[in-house]
């Protein structure tokens, strides 16, 4: 037989990338599990495997691999990174203690060090330990050679000790010594100084700041093209074709996708079921967008989009299957069971004959509100809608004509819950809720900031308060400088 062809591990790495970015994790996993097995002494593959595990939700698997990673290396300068990466990861999942013995063990091996240090500094200020995280950095700044994530550190520092002025001029004064800084630390840079002006009220000079971050954010997003591919969906999957596809035979009622614009929400509604000692939350997982890659991109086409009428039995089953092991991996004895996954808003016609049973429940807020949190908002997946105005107005109406179809098309259950009416009359609302999803009324579902759910999307620091008005209105702020936003809208800017 002939020997396979010797894996380039660069190559490799770049293909792994490139799944992980197209949400395909299973193949990013696999490939990264191969690349593993073939140069298992390269601590790129373990760091690449990491990834796709978190990019997956596979959060255990991906801590473990990192841990193991740092186990192996005796040369303390080369575990830095891979210690960093695996602190940084258990903040994200809220486990900050851990990560604090992380980083002091590091440190302990290589003093000094700022990737370590800066870590340890982030886990401080996740904890609420404040006035460490200031003895930690404050000595740094004063040695006159402070890396960029100190600055970005400081920042966020000031602004949560009530020193947003005082944080802006510091940053400002540290981005005008460093004009060498790359595109990427710039852009992070600027929309953490137009969150410390924004905190200080100075909205104008607030709004220049995330303008400057916005035009160094990713391109790409295709109006034209995704109203387009929006148009063909509901021509498409109507409910008479819907009707034409063949289910999963197994009815499943613990899934719960909570969907809808990033930054509407979404986040406080998964704690809100969570809280509740029958429900359990899943985060933003691919389970959705796995099953739409197995089943509904093999299919043929009608109108340039794939036709639900063509979905059998022998695709849907499996797809199923796999689903439900997904939601097992969740918790095995939740009744229901949280998939927070804002975007599963376009793909939601795949639930009905997937997971019979399943319940929606969409989330809304005032679509100003909504697109100017977007603006603002460096996101990690880098959705490049969110750097245009004109582009995030036309995505947002874009999404709704097609959550307003799904709601006539489909055959599922799906719930609306406004932000605005949840922090108006809280209980009456949340209760709405828990009644749509078939649970029995439990108190602990009014203090979602109490619930036991780690919360890792831009939304973290404010679903660990409790439900407020701190959002609502925020666009009249900056009202001016929204026309390319509001015109964009059309119909939903009132």
């Amino acid at each position: 037989p002939v020997p396979p062809a010797p894996i380039n591990p660069q190559l490799a790495l770049k293909r792994i990338d490139q799944l992980t970015r197209a949400a395909d994790f299973d193949g990013a996993i696999s490939e990264a599990q191969k690349l593993l097995k073939a140069k298992p002494a390269l601590a790129q593959a373990r760091m690449a495997l990491s990834r796709a595990y978190e990019s997956a939700g596979l959060f255990d698997d991906a801590i473990a691999q990192l841990e193991q990673l740092v186990t192996s290396l005796t040369n303390p300068a080369q575990a830095q990174l891979p210690r960093r990466a695996l602190g940084d990861l258990l903040v994200r999942t809220g486990a900050a203690d851990r990560a604090i013995q992380v980083f002091d063990a590091g440190l302990k091996a290589t003093p000094g060090s700022e990737p370590l240090l800066a870590g340890k500094a982030s886990a401080l200020i996740a904890l609420g330990r404040l006035d460490d995280a200031r003895a930690l950095l404050e000595p740094l700044f004063a040695s006159g050679k402070p890396h960029p994530e100190l600055a970005a550190l400081r920042a966020r520092l000031r602004q949560r000790t009530g020193q947003a002025r005082e944080g802006a001029d510091e940053l400002r004064a540290y981005m005008d010594s460093a004009p060498s800084l790359t595109p990427m630390i710039r852009r992070i840079l600027l929309a953490r100084l137009g969150e410390l002006l924004d905190k200080a009220q100075d909205y104008d000079a607030a709004f220049d700041a995330f303008e400057q971050a916005a035009a160094l954010g990713p391109r790409g997003f295709n109006p034209d093209a995704h109203d387009a591919q929006t148009d063909a969906m509901i021509q498409t999957w109507t409910a008479a074709a819907l009707a034409q596809a063949e289910s999963a035979p197994q009815r499943d009622e613990r899934p719960v996708f909570v969907v809808g614009m990033p930054r509407s929400g979404t986040s406080l509604v998964e704690r809100i079921i969570a809280a509740h000692p029958e429900a359990a939350a899943g985060g933003e997982t691919n389970i959705l967008p796995e099953a739409w890659r197995a089943v509904v991109a093999k299919l043929p086409k009608a109108r340039a989009v794939p036709d639900p009428a063509r979905i059998d039995l022998k695709a849907i089953a499996p797809a199923a299957s796999k689903a439900r092991a997904r939601f097992d991996q969740v918790s095995e004895t939740a009744q229901r069971i949280v998939d927070k996954n804002p975007l599963n808003a376009l793909r939601l016609g795949l639930v009905q004959p997937l997971l019979p049973g399943a319940r929606v429940v969409h989330c809304l807020r005032d679509p100003r509100d909504t697109c100017l949190s977007n603006y603002f908002q460096q996101f990690e997946s880098g959705l490049a809608y969110a750097s245009d105005l004109t582009h995030l107005g036309r995505f947002y109406a874009s999404y709704r004509r097609l959550m307003d179809h799904w709601a006539d098309a489909l055959d599922l259950p799906i719930h609306e819950i406004h932000l605005e009416r949840l922090v108006e009359n809280p209980e009456a609302e949340i209760r709405a809720l828990i009644d749509f999803l078939g649970l029995e009324w439990n108190d602990a579902c009014l203090h979602p900031e109490r619930a036991d759910v780690t919360t890792w999307t831009a939304s973290r620091d404010q679903v660990a308060a409790s439900i407020n008005a701190s959002g609502i209105g925020r666009w009249k702020n900056y009202e001016p400088r929204l026309k390319p936003l509001l015109d964009a809208l059309g119909p939903f800017a009132g």
